[in-house]
């Protein structure tokens, strides 16, 4: 029963994309709007949590190696295998996000936080696409082997970063803009229209409660959020964060069933 879940792909896929989301949103905001002084007090401790996401979700793709010692073992299908592809590209995007995170407390290094956190969010995302191609390449599985596969990786990275980038504002104590509430409004309805068309594909019966929990707690966690930016009241800060982690719940139960989707099935 354990087996159909993959938890170490679940938890490597949302926590890896979470993180990669953060940081595309961070540097997104940048390009637009100049961060405050009080942002700048809160941006380490809000990178450092950004880098415990994504180093926390790289160990769990090391778990479901069985061993850290045969993750050597997934390049040698290199040049033909998206498997080995996304080794590399995961390997390579630790090392950038590392480089990304020194230049956040190194004053010399300041003038590189815009371009490596571009250069992160580029291979990062490109990462969560091949992450995406490992499953649509599995022809004879329907529930894979749609473009909404991709689609809702990218949909975890938006709607979770944009979320988190919300909380980051608001609890720096400014004011979230309309540009970027406008963003995570259409990541929530991109995340509830993949979950509908793939539900088409994959259907109810098996997975239906993990389907419909991501769908509530999206909706949930989302609304609350929206609430809340609004709201400058510091009692609320804690509302701010569990509306975020509801939303999280939510993208691990969908890829939960995601994965069961197939693995739930004998043969498959």
């Amino acid at each position: 029963m354990m087996e159909q879940f993959q938890f170490s792909l679940v938890f490597f896929t949302v926590l890896s994309q979470w993180g990669i989301g953060c940081i595309a949103a961070l540097t997104f905001y940048r390009m637009f709007f100049s961060l405050h002084a009080s942002q700048l007090t809160a941006i380490k401790p809000a990178v450092l949590g950004i880098w415990g996401i994504i180093l926390t979700g790289s160990l769990c793709s090391l778990a479901h190696l069985g061993s850290p010692f045969e993750a050597y073992y997934a390049l040698r299908g290199l040049g033909s295998s998206w498997l080995s592809f996304e080794v590399v590209a995961f390997g390579t995007i630790n090392g950038v996000v590392a480089l990304w995170v020194m230049t956040h407390f190194v004053e010399s290094k300041r003038s590189l936080q815009q371009p490596l956190g571009i250069l992160a969010s580029v291979l990062g995302l490109s990462g969560v696409v091949m992450s995406g191609q490992i499953y649509f390449s599995v022809e004879h599985q329907p529930e894979w082997n749609t473009v909404l596969t991709h689609l809702s990786f990218i949909g975890t990275a938006l709607l979770l970063g944009i979320a988190s980038l919300m909380t980051y504002i608001r609890l720096s104590n400014q004011s979230v803009p309309t540009m970027v509430r406008n963003v995570y409004a259409a990541a929530i309805a991109l995340v509830l229209i993949i979950v509908a068309m793939w539900s088409q594909i994959a259907g109810l019966e098996t997975n239906g409660e993990l389907i419909w929990y991501r769908v509530v707690a999206s909706i949930i966690g989302g609304v609350i959020l929206m609430m809340l930016i609004t709201r400058n009241e510091s009692r609320y800060n804690k509302i701010l964060f569990a509306s975020t982690l509801i939303m999280v719940t939510g993208e691990i139960a969908g890829r939960m069933s995601f994965y069961s989707s197939v693995l739930s099935k004998t043969p498959w």
